[in-house]
């Protein structure tokens, strides 16, 4: 039957079966809707509470697991700050100490040519014959005019060498001469309250050394200088013969030494160096200190029985570097080291406050700020809080054993300071904060299996409270919070929120704990939901569960009141009523539909077929279009693929040409640092050889003036020679009235030949040290022109580097940019070579539907034409021979 019916009386069948197929659905599953909206609506808020709780759970979970690795993170800061405060401190105690072994040798190697310099020799010689000759004294003309002979040479000497004194000692240990002119001037050193001073201790070690060899008295008081502590250096003085003549020696100068020590480079505000030595069982300074004691650690102050452990080890011979607490009870980090001259027993000493060495100036306050704790502490393992951000009562105290000890961070440092691992302490009121709650994570900085000092920090409450009291999708009466195992609060509550805040609740525990049947079940490890009553004695629907945070239970309950539930599903009736009327609007919209069906029908059928004849031509110009597109396809895609292959071959190439040439930069950086310090290396050598050439110079000059004395001291010798052969010969003629004059002639005769045989050799050996000189100094200066070559080549070493190393940057920088473009060439060409292969298949498609459409188009103009009649369009389509025309035939 429905065969039989016209093309317009089927689309007329249609669109009514179709109406009603719409309508009945929509009107039942409108009513299966408020059914089931009236059956489980309650069930669903479950399921939406349970969601909400895992969402919070997930959220509290990361929020903690960032925290923990916060501490990590700000654990490697702090390292990387501690290892840079530790490389500047060792760097500053390394150059002072340096310079202290380097001015005690270079005053030691000044003392041994001093004491082989036959003027001073003879200065000696002098002022011990004046000093005997006139009883042991030396306010004698005699002593007075020696003095004046050579107390210009002493005096440059000890300004040359920035001495405050020099010291000529007799054999037997009497002091001949001084330039100071004070106490001690004329005193027996052994023999005398200066047996034990510095000078004593090192002339009784002067008298048992070797000849060449140089003796050093410790820091000592010194009664001629008023007590004030002084250290000496002595050596022997001998003559041409071997033969001891006596002693030289200086006190060594403490300004210079605090000169070196004083210097602040690196050092910081708190920083300072200083020497530290031990002396006959004692520990004493052996420089000034300014940073400690009110200036009562000057030079010589004993601090033997307060010394720490760091001095003791150094003095031991130990080097090292940690964190000490010192004499004033400071925690500080200190590098030591012994000082390596002779038997001295000398330590370096350079130390700066941990506080100051590893927080830099606003660093951990913008990183509390940042991500939002409330307090940030540095902690010594022994438990001295050494900083903190917020300065309250518990800075500077001790966390372990003082007034905060039971405190929840003194209970997290006891636990975590020997585990060297992360830790959490849960909330509960802390006295420096207020007595607010707070919770506190922690983690020691371990260096060499050993904890160096603890990081924790105070949390807000502020974040956890932000997640709980999100409240999407939880209505009026809808709140999710946390309890801990404790009962009390560990989030506000969102519902009465003045008596069940964190505040409130550790404020007035008794009052404020939450004791439900969800905290209980929660608290005892399970993960349920169902219909309770709350804190307020209201029925309510809860989903709640155990969340473990470090080793502490919570739990977090999500809840909405049964009430407000209940309400919501009135929306059902509502819904009911919307769906009535919707059905009555949708069946008169339908109705009005077919009658508007009937009435366009013969009008579509006419657009129909022409529509058919259009798109019958149209179906063979697609047919044929697709197959060319189909092989074109083809084509590009095997032609992208060939392009795919060779860009991603070419980029491979790039990216080892730019690693390539990053390394060739990196090597040409490497080069131009080592050619600059080899530069300035060089330059320092030139001046160091400038410097040489000028001392030889100096050296030969005043060889030859030795020399015009020597020939004056030759001279002299003969005349004396002359005379006393005169004397002689006025000796013989007086005859036994002239004997003992004789005598006396003779010897003076004899000594006048060895005096000439004694300056002809010291001539000689005057003369070849000045031709030697002369030699070295040619050499000298061809090496030092040699060195100005180095140096003039060196510098075009390091501009050519330089070039290198930037030009191979520009080039790497260069390569990587057309590596990118590349790998976009490459990314395009994959992308090109998958489109046209896309293409090709949708135009295979697109063929095979031409195909289709051109079969239903004839099959549908048949059909039309059939049931139509002759006065159809379809049959006016036929026999108009508009078909013969579009067909060919």
């Amino acid at each position: 039957m429905y065969q039989n019916l016209s093309i317009g009386k089927k689309i007329t069948f249609i669109t009514v079966i179709f109406s009603l197929a719409a309508i009945v659905p929509l009107f039942f599953m409108g009513f299966m809707a408020v059914s089931s909206a009236r059956q489980s609506f309650v069930q669903d808020k479950f399921q939406q509470l349970v969601s909400i709780r895992e969402i919070k759970n997930a959220q509290i979970q990361s929020y903690f697991n960032e925290r923990r690795n916060d501490t990590e993170v700000l654990l490697g800061t702090i390292k990387s700050l501690r290892d840079a405060a530790a490389e500047k401190l060792k760097t500053a105690q390394e150059l002072k100490k340096n310079h202290i072994e380097d001015l005690l040798k270079r005053m030691e190697t000044r003392l041994l040519t001093l004491k082989s310099d036959p003027y001073l020799i003879d200065a000696l010689a002098d002022f011990t014959q004046s000093f005997r000759y006139s009883g042991n004294r030396v306010d004698t003309p005699e002593w007075t005019s020696a003095a004046g002979e050579y107390d210009p040479r002493m005096k440059d000497i000890i300004k040359t060498n920035g001495w405050s004194d020099i010291f000529l000692i007799s054999t037997a240990g009497e002091i001949v001469y001084t330039t100071g002119r004070k106490a001690d001037l004329g005193m027996s050193v052994p023999n005398s309250d200066l047996r034990n001073t510095g000078i004593g201790k090192a002339f009784e070690t002067a008298r048992m050394m070797a000849p060449d060899a140089v003796a050093i008295g410790d820091f000592k008081p010194y009664p001629p200088s008023g007590g004030t502590y002084a250290a000496f250096m002595l050596a022997q003085m001998r003559d041409t013969d071997g033969e001891l003549r006596g002693y030289i020696g200086f006190r060594i100068p403490t300004d210079r030494i605090g000169q070196i020590m004083r210097q602040r480079q690196g050092m910081g505000v708190s920083g300072e160096s200083y020497l530290i030595g031990k002396s006959d069982g004692r520990i004493a300074f052996r420089s000034v200190m300014t940073t400690m004691g009110d200036g009562k650690y000057t030079i010589g102050y004993d601090v033997t029985d307060q010394a720490r452990s760091y001095v003791h080890k150094a003095l031991a011979g130990e080097t090292g570097m940690a964190v000490f607490t010192d004499s004033d009870g400071k925690l500080v980090m200190v590098a030591y080291a012994p000082l390596d001259f002779q038997q001295l027993s000398w330590a370096c000493i350079s130390k700066i406050d941990l506080e100051e060495a590893i927080v830099p100036p606003g660093y951990f306050e913008s990183y509390i700020r940042h991500y939002q704790y409330y307090d940030l502490f540095l902690i010594h393992p022994k438990g001295e809080i050494f900083y903190t951000v917020m300065h309250e009562p518990d800075y500077k105290t001790n966390i372990i054993d003082g007034p905060y000890a039971e405190s929840g961070l003194g209970k997290l440092v006891r636990r975590i300071s020997g585990s060297g691992q992360f830790g959490f302490q849960d909330f509960e009121p802390y006295a420096p904060s207020n007595n607010q709650p707070a919770a506190f994570i922690a983690r020691p900085l371990v260096i060499d299996g050993q904890p160096e000092l603890i990081v924790a920090l105070q949390l807000s409450i502020d974040p956890v409270n932000r997640i709980m009291q999100e409240r999407s999708g939880m209505g009026k009466t809808g709140e999710s919070y946390l309890v801990g195992s404790d009962k009390l609060m560990r989030s506000d509550k969102y519902l009465d929120a003045g008596n069940y805040s964190v505040t409130a609740s550790f404020a007035e525990p008794e009052k404020s704990k939450v004791e439900t049947e969800a905290s209980r079940r929660a608290l005892d490890g399970h993960t349920e939901s169902g219909i309770v009553r709350d804190t307020r004695g209201q029925h309510v629907l809860s989903a709640y569960k155990p969340v473990d945070i470090g080793g502490f239970r919570w739990a977090l309950i999500v809840e909405i009141d049964e009430a407000e539930v209940r309400s919501e599903s009135t929306v059902a009736e509502s819904l009911l009523k919307r769906v009535r009327n919707i059905g009555l609007i949708s069946l008169l919209i339908v109705t009005g539909i077919i009658f508007m069906n009937t009435l366009f029908n013969k009008h579509l059928i006419r657009m129909l077929n022409r529509t058919i004849s259009e798109v019958n031509g149209s179906a063979e110009q697609v047919s044929s279009a697709s197959a060319q597109v189909a092989a074109s396809g083809q084509l590009m895609a095997r032609g992208a693929a060939e392009q795919a292959a060779s860009v991603e071959e070419t980029s491979a190439s790039l990216n080892e040409m730019a690693a390539t040439t990053r390394q060739n930069a990196g090597h040409a950086n490497e080069v131009r640092e080592i050619a600059a310090s080899s530069e300035a290396d060089i330059e320092n050598a030139g001046a160091s050889m400038a410097e040489l050439i000028r001392a030889m110079a100096e050296t030969a000059r005043s060889s030859r003036e030795a020399s015009k004395i020597i020939k004056t001291i030759d001279d002299i010798a003969f005349q004396t020679n002359l005379l006393a052969l005169n004397a002689s010969v006025e000796a013989a003629r007086a005859g036994e009235a002239g004997a003992g004059f004789a005598v006396v002639a003779n010897e003076v005769r004899n000594l006048a030949l060895k005096t000439t045989e004694a300056a002809r050799e010291t001539s000689d050996r005057i003369e070849g040290t000045v031709r030697r000189i002369g030699e070295g100094t040619l050499v000298v200066e061809k090496t030092n022109a040699a060195f100005g070559k180095v140096v003039s080549g060196s510098e075009k070493i390091v501009g050519l580097v330089s070039r290198i190393a930037s030009a191979s940057h520009d080039q790497a920088r260069g390569i990587e940019a057309i590596s990118i473009a590349i790998s976009e060439v490459e990314k395009v060409s994959q992308q090109n070579s998958v489109t046209a292969e896309e293409s090709a298949s949708a135009s295979e498609e697109m063929t095979g539907q031409a195909r289709q459409m051109k079969r239903i188009a004839e099959e549908l103009s048949l059909r039309v034409g059939v049931q139509g009649g002759e006065g159809t369009p379809a049959a006016i389509f036929q026999n108009s021979g508009l078909q013969k025309k579009r067909f060919g035939v």
